[in-house]
């Protein structure tokens, strides 16, 4: 006997009935919808994005100066120990002005050089973190995963650091003192030794001769327009020492 059809009858749980609950069926996204998302995301971000490079640009000159300033330390430390001497650099003496980035030298015997004195080698220790001789914002050739292994102790090949030390001699060949012309003297800049070795953008750091440190701005990024595309040959190059000393004197008395 067949059996009559049940009417149908409304469920009584809220969750099951058609149209009703989390398991109902929705309407989503239409196509121009999801550009229109799109495209609002894209201006946000091309709006947000150059704030944040130069919130982190902002960062790493900050950590660049701190840096510095460490050495600044270093070298007044290190005067302490040689009759308010600045660090020896052999690379001066030969007129090599061009490789004072150079922790060591090679030449003979390998050994520290300039800055490198400082280094915690052999009665140095006067800047007890190898790190502070790199600048965060550098993006050329001597990247501070390469070169802080090496600054154990001298060895064959020549180790940078990223700034530029101005050596223990002035322009004429006279023995440089702590603390000459007051603030006016830069002692340490950004790589000047190539393009590329120029650290920041629009500017550089400084450490003076008094143990500050000074941001000098270039709005028109005219310093590392003027720097080599390749490294200048090891030796003297009374070109690149013209240029160098200049530099340094236009970075002393430049408004800041």
């Amino acid at each position: 006997m067949q059996r009559p059809a049940s009417a149908s009858v409304p469920s009584a749980n809220p969750l099951l009935r058609q149209g009703d609950g989390p398991f109902a069926s929705r309407r989503g996204f239409s196509l121009v919808e999801l550009v229109v998302v799109m495209g609002i995301v894209v201006i946000l971000m091309s709006l947000l994005m150059p704030g944040l490079r130069e919130v982190r640009e902002a960062t790493r000159r900050l950590q660049c100066g701190n840096h510095m300033r460490m050495i600044g330390i270093g070298i007044v430390a290190y005067g302490g120990d040689h009759l308010e001497r600045m660090p020896y650099s052999r690379h001066a003496e030969r007129k090599s002005f061009h490789d004072l980035m150079a922790l060591s030298d090679t030449t003979g015997e390998p050994a520290f050089d300039g800055l490198g004195l400082l280094l915690p080698y052999r009665g140095g220790g006067y800047v007890g973190h190898r790190g502070c001789f790199f600048c965060p914002s550098h993006g050329g050739h001597h990247e501070v995963e390469r070169n802080m292994p090496l600054l154990h102790r001298p060895g064959p090949v020549r180790v940078f650091g990223n700034f530029h030390y101005r050596g223990h001699l002035d322009r004429h060949g006279q023995r440089l003192l702590l603390g000459a012309e007051g603030d006016r003297m830069v002692v340490l800049t950004d790589g000047l030794r190539t393009r590329s070795d120029f650290n920041h953008v629009h500017g550089s750091n400084t450490l003076r001769s008094d143990g500050s440190v000074q941001w000098w701005y270039d709005t028109e990024d005219s310093v590392r327009r003027a720097l080599p595309e390749q490294p200048v040959a090891e030796g003297p190059n009374p070109q690149f020492e013209a240029f160098f000393f200049d530099m340094l004197d236009r970075l002393s008395h430049a408004s800041r």
